[in-house]
């Protein structure tokens, strides 16, 4: 509270906090609406107790959320999936929220085995509720999907990228291991999500 000698000026700022944002602001001293000049407000000549009351300041701002497996992190929603991060033992999935307005309320997840849309997100109704890290296991391919709300109703949905997991290792046909081979070997490499292959060295890809 500001105390003001009798009849003369009060002048205030109304500064908004962080999370919340000015909808239709309105500020008024003992019910009376009062307009900033250069965003100071001014009550004259004081001669009683002023109350002042604001309205029209809301949360607006979905909370912050975090999708994190291994070193990666996510934090949008993925409207294009590449299933090109591969793992091959179980992975942990921590998911972070944050909310400088109203809170957060909860985190859900969902994990899918295909790229979703937005609206297919939007749509589904049997999320998981996030209470700490889980796993993903092999043999799989996955993307993670999560929903932070906070209590004014505000809700934010972010995905991770695609992730492979295969525990099975490559099997390699032409050539055993240690040996030395002159002229032209054809070797056959096969495995479901071959990333690289190297020959004497020299990464090639397994698909050219």
């Amino acid at each position: 509270g500001q105390e003001v000698t009798f009849g003369q000026s009060a002048t205030f700022t109304v500064e908004i906090a962080e999370g919340y944002s000015a909808k239709e602001l309105s500020v008024k001293a003992n019910g009376m609406e009062i307009e900033p000049a250069e965003g100071i407000y001014t009550i004259p000549a004081v001669t009683e107790n002023v109350q002042i009351t604001v309205s029209g300041v809301v949360d607006m701002t979905a909370p912050k959320t975090q999708i994190a497996v291994d070193a990666n992190a996510w934090k949008e929603f993925l409207h294009t999936i590449t299933f090109g991060l591969f793992f091959n033992k179980t992975q942990n999935v921590t998911i972070t929220a944050e909310d400088a307005g109203s809170g957060v309320k909860d985190v859900a997840y969902f994990v899918s085995d295909k790229a979703l849309t937005l609206e297919e997100v939007k749509a589904m109704d049997d999320w998981s509720t996030y209470t700490g890290k889980f796993g993903i296991v092999p043999d799989a391919q996955v993307v993670i999907y999560a929903k932070a709300s906070d209590h004014a109703g505000n809700v934010r949905y972010i995905s991770s990228d695609g992730i492979v997991l295969d525990s099975v290792i490559p099997s390699v046909v032409g050539i055993e291991d240690g040996g030395t081979y002159e002229g032209e070997v054809t070797v056959k490499v096969s495995d479901t999500s071959i990333e690289s292959i190297t020959v004497n060295g020299k990464i090639t890809s397994p698909y050219s």
